[in-house]
């Protein structure tokens, strides 16, 4: 969880490869562009081998409340594997709701004793979701 307006840091490790990986990113599985991305070519504890540290900023908007962000390696090695080496998480931000507005009556109606009327307050958005009392 991360409050709207906040910024956050994803890093993405890939670790002991050679040739090192390349690190992509996506954003609900459309590509991010890279020069979003700060990434850093380390040497492995591994002779001839390489690690890649990807590292994207984010900057929560209420809109992206469970946007799904994924980095993937792309690999030589991989490129025949059905299955893509890739780590996901989904961003929870926290953010306020929209005004409340009554429904069911309309100003200056006049209203006659005892007469019934159902009123509605509705809210949209926010997260967590708002509790509304009258």
């Amino acid at each position: 969880e991360m409050v709207a307006g906040a910024s956050l840091v994803l890093e993405c490790l890939v670790t002991d490869a050679r040739p090192a990986a390349i690190i992509m990113w996506h954003k609900d599985g459309l590509l991010l562009d890279q020069g979003l991305v700060e990434e850093r070519v380390e040497a492995s504890s591994q002779p001839r081998r390489w690690s890649v540290r990807s590292r994207l900023s984010v900057t929560a908007a209420p809109e992206d409340d469970g946007k799904l962000y994924t980095c993937e390696a792309d690999h030589p090695a991989l490129r025949r594997s059905s299955d893509p080496l890739l780590a996901s998480i989904t961003l929870s931000v926290l953010h306020e709701p929209g005004r409340p507005s009554i429904s069911g009556y309309r100003t200056g109606e006049v209203l006659v004793a005892g007469e019934r009327r159902t009123l509605v307050c509705r809210v949209s958005g926010g997260n967590p979701r708002p509790w509304l009392t009258w």
